[in-house]
Order: C-alpha cells, then sequence, then structure tokens
C-alpha cells in the first residue's frame, strides 16, 4: 500500500502479552525459562535496578564487552566495531536519556559473584520497551542472569501498569528470536518506510555491502 517512491523495509519485532498479571504472564514462560530464573535466585544473582551514574557505567562497560564478542562473530576489526558501538551507544547519550526521561529510563544489573553480568535498558511510560541488552557471556551463561532480569522488568512494567512489553526488532530465525518467544513474545512483522527525494539509503547500504565484503563481514 506504499505510494510510488517509498522503500519499504521489512521489520519484525517481539511484544509481550502483560494482559493477567505478572503470575499469568510467567506461567506462559517456557519450562526451561522458568528454571533457569530460579536457577538464578539460587545462585545469589543480586539485580539492582535505577537510573543512576554507577549503574550507567556497568552498563556501558558490559555494552564494550559486547562490541569486541560481535567483532569475532561478524569477523570485524575490534577497533572498528568499538568505534561503530561507541558513535551509535556513547556513554554520554545514556546520561542525557536518563536526565531525560527520569523515572522512565531503566537500567537492570545482575551481579554475579559481585561483578556486573548482564544488563538491560527498558524505557517506560505507559507502556514498556526494552531497548538496549548487554552481558559478560561467560557470567551470564554460569548464572542465568539474562532471564531474571527480564523477568524483574517484567514483572516491574506489570506492577506499574503497562497492558505490553516490547522486547525490540529482531532478526527472524535467530537466537535472539528463540529468546524473546520462549519469554512468552510473539513476532509482528510490519514494514518501515522512507522517501527520499535523493537515494542516501540505497547508496549508503551499497557503500556498507562493500566494505563489509571487504573485509569479510558476516551478518549475524
Amino acid at each position: 500500500g506504499a505510494p510510488e517512491g517509498w522503500l519499504a523495509i521489512p521489520r519484525s519485532a517481539h511484544v509481550l502479552d502483560l494482559e493477567g498479571g505478572y503470575d499469568a504472564v510467567f506461567k506462559r514462560f517456557a519450562t526451561d525459562v522458568r528454571q533457569n530464573i530460579r536457577r538464578a535466585e539460587r545462585n545469589g544473582v543480586e539485580v539492582s535496578t535505577g537510573n543512576n551514574e554507577e549503574l550507567i557505567a556497568e552498563f556501558h562497560g558490559l555494552l564494550r564487552q559486547s562490541f569486541d564478542r560481535w567483532a569475532k562473530v561478524q569477523h570485524e576489526p575490534s577497533f572498528l566495531a568499538q568505534w561503530r558501538g561507541n558513535r551509535r551507544d556513547p556513554i554520554g547519550k545514556f546520561r542525557t536519556m536518563a536526565k531525560a526521561f527520569g523515572p522512565g529510563f531503566r537500567l537492570w544489573v545482575a551481579r554475579y559473584g559481585g561483578q556486573p553480568a548482564a544488563a538491560i535498558l527498558v524505557l517506560r511510560d505507559r507502556e514498556a520497551h526494552y531497548t538496549r541488552g548487554a552481558m559478560n557471556k561467560e557470567l551470564a551463561a554460569k548464572s542465568n542472569a539474562n532471564h531474571l532480569l527480564s523477568a524483574r522488568a517484567i514483572e516491574e512494567a506489570r506492577a506499574a501498569g503497562c497492558k505490553s512489553y516490547h522486547m525490540g526488532e529482531t532478526a527472524p530465525g535467530s537466537s535472539l528470536a528463540m529468546f524473546k518467544s520462549r519469554m512468552g513474545a510473539v513476532a509482528h512483522d510490519y514494514a518501515e518506510y522512507q522517501f527520499e527525494r535523493f537515494p542516501v539509503y540505497k547508496v549508503s547500504a551499497a557503500v556498507k555491502g562493500v566494505v563489509k565484503r571487504v573485509i569479510g563481514f558476516r551478518d549475524t
């Protein structure tokens, strides 16, 4: 239905229905997800939430670790991944968001053995939106921190009156899509529409494609 000249870009996002209360949502989690949440609690994982400078620093530290991990998977030079990541998500960006959103800017950090294992950012108003996530893969795997973090954020969103929990865009068939589905979220396909008088998007995509082929980049 897009008018001529508009570019339709396919997208997919997972959304969790919070109707019925947290207990009902918890029952819709996959069996292994519920088990992992209980394991994390038994493992002594500590969860903190808020929007203070300490949590922002811990979150961004885990995010920088993720840049290096993604670089290895995608066959990308570490310095390039760090440059791209810090250009897109500098720590000052999150400080500004925390100040602007106030209590609607919710960082969740899970610590295992006193060390940050995983963190997520949720923006919340009438509804809740999972916006960013990062982790120390080794600590997160040992502690089952990721499922516990999401469960705590979902529980708070429902207590705040939210009817849905948007878990963000996801590549269909990816491990992240599987994670969200097992948390009870449902995939919704839609399109992003762009209109350009000059083909900036197409030229940019073509240039990026050339660079990726030169360095042997692997999209994951």
